[in-house]
C-alpha cells in the first residue's frame, strides 16, 4: 500500500510522510521543506511489529503496546508524545498527547505511521 501524506497548516505545507514502494520490510520516511527529518523502518519479527528509526538524528522509541495502541514515542532520551484510544468512540479514533510542542507535527507525523503499520499488520 502506498502512502503519501501531508501535514499542513492553513494552505502551508509542513511536514511530508513517504512509504517507500519497493522495500522488503515497510521503510517511511518524514521531510520537512524538502529534507528528510525523519526515517522510521518496521523491523522483521514474527510476535509484534517494532519499529526503529531516527528523527532530527537521534534514536526513535516506540515504548508500549503498538498493537493495541497504547504507546510513548521517544526521541533520543526524551518522550515527547503518547498515543492511545479513545474508548469512547468506536473505532480508528485515536488520542495524541503532545509532549514537546516543538515537536507536534512530527508526533502526529510518528502516530499516522505506527496506525498504518498496525493495519498493515492486521490485513
Amino acid at each position: 500500500a502506498r502512502l503519501n501524506f501531508k501535514i499542513e497548516k492553513g494552505d502551508v505545507e509542513v511536514l511530508k510522510l513517504k512509504k517507500k514502494l519497493l522495500a522488503f520490510m515497510p521503510e517511511y520516511s518524514i521531510e520537512k521543506n524538502g529534507t528528510q527529518i525523519a526515517k522510521i523502518k518496521k523491523k522483521l519479527k514474527f510476535s509484534k511489529p517494532e519499529l526503529v528509526g531516527e528523527v532530527n538524528g537521534q534514536e526513535l522509541k516506540i515504548q508500549g503496546d503498538l498493537l493495541g495502541f497504547n504507546f510513548d514515542l521517544q526521541i533520543g532520551s526524551k518522550t515527547v508524545g503518547h498515543v492511545d484510544v479513545d474508548s469512547q468512540i468506536w473505532s480508528d479514533c485515536y488520542r495524541i498527547s503532545i509532549l514537546d510542542e516543538s515537536l507536534q507535527d512530527v508526533v502526529v507525523a510518528l502516530a499516522i505511521v505506527c496506525d498504518n503499520v498496525v493495519d498493515q499488520e492486521n490485513s
